[in-house]
């Protein structure tokens, strides 16, 4: 991510209205509605919505759901947003909330580990730091995620 200065977010407060119960802004001098642009990645299919901020003479691409979170708390978030339901679509202020890159991989329900056909078994593995470290391969799947519970456990007690 690029370390470039975002608009205030009084800007925000100034230009848009926020209707909490869907998650959607508005402009405060027409009253009609921003969508945003939606993007969609073609390997898994994550959706995307951006939503664009001109400002001082620059255009910011901004996530609505990092916006919808500047908007409630006054302050652009440090972290990733996370979408609380894994819906990118639903921007509700009660659905999005600020995570570290590692809490927000924790939330995706992805335990570190895959189907290795060729051993017929399951393996996890955790990443540390950005590297990947093997915990095994087991016969389930619950026995594969107990393993990276158990690391992810130890983990976060050192």
């Amino acid at each position: 991510m690029r370390n470039v200065p975002l608009p205030p977010v009084e800007l925000l407060w100034e230009r848009y209205a926020l209707n909490p119960f869907t998650g959607k802004f508005h402009r405060r001098s027409t009253g009609t509605p921003i969508h945003g642009h939606t993007r969609v990645r073609k390997s898994d299919g994550y959706r995307s919505v951006k939503l664009k901020i001109c400002w001082d003479g620059h255009s910011y691409g901004v996530s609505y759901g990092r916006a919808v979170l500047a908007f409630m708390t006054g302050a652009w978030p440090i972290h990733e947003t996370d979408h609380i339901d894994r819906d990118t679509t639903n921007n509700r202020p009660w659905n999005v909330r600020e995570l570290t890159t590692r809490g927000n991989a924790q939330n995706r329900g992805n335990f570190g580990g895959c189907w290795v056909a060729s051993k017929n078994r399951w393996q996890a593995q955790i990443r540390i730091n950005g590297k990947v470290h093997w915990l095994g391969y087991y016969k389930s799947q619950a026995e594969a995620q107990a393993a990276y519970a158990t690391a992810l456990a130890e983990l976060e007690r050192s």
